[in-house]
């Protein structure tokens, strides 16, 4: 059975007589894939996986389609490599459908490098196997990420000075 969310994307993938999801929509959708709930993450990913064609439009016609593309990219990359099986194989399937648009290019390490000092366990550990992964690919980007993974390690781990009364 269709759920709300797969109707909702049905209607606005695209395709003749349907909408096109807009910027707002897709970031809503991107957000919830940080979410705890590995539903969720699922569905969305299967939501977005029913947007693919308009997700084709969207990131070449969108105002900010740079930003669009990356944040979309880096989302879907990571979810191939999240802690839950289901998630994982949803991500992957979006990935492959998606390929004509998304490469592996530095950029996607820039927002795996926000997930793996999340407060949330699950996108630190989905961040973490990403970037390793793409790293993997891009053996240009490793010098250039291992410093900034070790000006965060330096940043978090900056202990406050006590305040004296």
């Amino acid at each position: 059975p269709l759920s709300v969310l797969d109707e909702v994307c049905s209607a606005s993938n695209g395709d003749p007589g349907c909408a096109i999801a807009g910027d707002g929509e897709v970031s809503v959708l991107m957000d919830y894939l940080t979410s705890p709930n590995d539903v969720l993450r699922v569905n969305i990913l299967l939501g977005l996986k029913v947007l693919s064609t308009a997700l084709s439009i969207l990131v070449y016609e969108s105002s900010d389609a740079n930003t669009l593309a990356n944040r979309l990219s880096t989302a879907v990359w990571m979810s191939k490599f999240d802690v839950v099986s289901n998630v994982q194989v949803a991500g992957t399937a979006l990935w492959s459908d998606l390929s004509c648009e998304f490469k592996v290019h530095a950029g996607i390490c820039d927002g795996l490098l926000v997930h793996v000092v999340s407060p949330q366990e699950h996108l630190q550990i989905a961040a973490g196997k990403a970037l390793a992964n793409i790293l993997e690919e891009l053996d240009d980007s490793i010098d250039e990420v291992l410093e900034k993974l070790v000006n965060l390690y330096i940043k978090k781990s900056d202990i406050p000075k006590p305040i004296l009364d």
